[in-house]
Parts: structure tokens; sequence; C-alpha cells
């Protein structure tokens, strides 16, 4: 069972690898309808470690497409991803050989109700955070804030993972503004039902 992936490269950071593999995994969501699901990055006050929330659009802030305003355990997910230890994505003690398409349907088991309330399609969302993981496979990590840097309200902080620079256009810091606004009255197709549950449609293809 394995979805059509982009290899992730190789001569980038291990952290940073790690990380596009979950964000590939939401992307895989995005595509099976659960396009409501948004993501904050942030990295620890260390810098060690990257983090991610994982949540329905209902919870970021009305101001800040992502930024989480106030969330319980039950409203979101999270994960923080270093270097130099076993990586162990959501906890899961199964999860360290998955790739994004494996990681998206072990999410949809485990994550049932965050999940439901992550279902809908947001197209604008949806192809901004394209842009994210374009950027992110080559190697330009996203975060909203840092110690360091404060959260900006044009443009989300992109940390360079690559070991080795290109001496090309693509070797200039891109810029990557920030996500379109959950906005409560937005029309938001709901995914079409068909026969089966969701996750066995997605178990499927």
């Amino acid at each position: 069972m394995s979805g059509i992936l982009v290899n992730i490269n190789k001569n980038l950071d291990l952290a940073v690898q790690r990380s596009i593999l979950v964000l590939q995994m939401v992307s895989e969501l995005h595509k099976v309808g659960h396009q409501r699901l948004r993501i904050m990055p942030a990295f620890s006050p260390s810098g060690a470690y990257w983090r991610l929330t994982i949540g329905p659009d209902s919870i970021f802030s009305k101001t800040h497409g992502a930024l989480v305003e106030e969330a319980s355990t039950y409203d979101a997910v999270h994960l923080s991803i270093g270097r130099n230890e076993e990586v162990k994505y959501f906890g899961w003690e199964d999860a360290s050989t998955d790739n994004a398409y494996e990681l998206a349907v072990k999410f949809l088991e485990r994550f049932p109700e965050l999940s439901r309330c992550g279902r809908g399609w947001d197209y604008e969302y949806s192809g901004w955070f394209q842009r994210l993981l374009g950027l992110a496979e080559r190697g330009w990590l996203p975060y909203i804030c840092a110690d360091y840097q404060e959260i900006r309200n044009d443009f989300l902080y992109l940390h360079d993972g690559r070991f080795e620079k290109i001496n090309t256009s693509l070797d200039e810091a891109p810029k990557l503004p920030n996500p379109p606004l959950y906005l409560l009255n937005r029309f938001v197709h709901e995914p079409q039902k068909r026969e089966g549950s969701w996750l066995n449609i997605f178990k499927r293809r």
C-alpha cells in the first residue's frame, strides 16, 4: 500500500527530512477531503526542535491563519521533531519507517474526532499549503516564531535546512505569505459521501 509520493532529498538536515514527511502527510489528508486541517509550525525556545500543531480551522486565529488561538488536547495534536533522537511521530511506536501516505492512514484511524472536524474542502488554504510544501521539499522549513523572532503579520519565517547551497536563482531565500484567514462564513464544500467509510476509501487508493 503506497501513494504517489515525492522522495525527500537526503542532502537535507535530518530533522528537516522528518518534518517534510509530516507535512506530506497533511497534504495526503487534504487530498481526500480533510482540507479544514491546518498547521501551526514553530521552533522550540532552544531552536533544537521543530514543533507542529495540527488542528481544525475553527481553532485558528481570525487575524492570523497559522496561529492557534486556544486548543485543548481534544482539539489538536502536537509533535516535536529533533535531529539527535529516535523519531516517534505523535508518540507512535509503529510508524518510524512509514511514508506520508501510511502516516495519513494511521492519523485517520487514531485521531477520528480531529479527522471528523477537519473534513471539508478549503481550496484557498490547500493551495497555499502546496506552496509551503514545495518550499519545504527544497529545504526551506516554515515556522511562525522562535525564541528570537516574533510572529509576523505578513510572512512566515523559513529555516534553511540545506547542507549544499546551489548558486542559482533557486538559492535565493524565498518568501511565504501567511495563509488565508479562517472565515466562519466561507462556503466550504463537504466531501461527497461514497459507499463505505472515508478511511476504507483512503486505504483502497
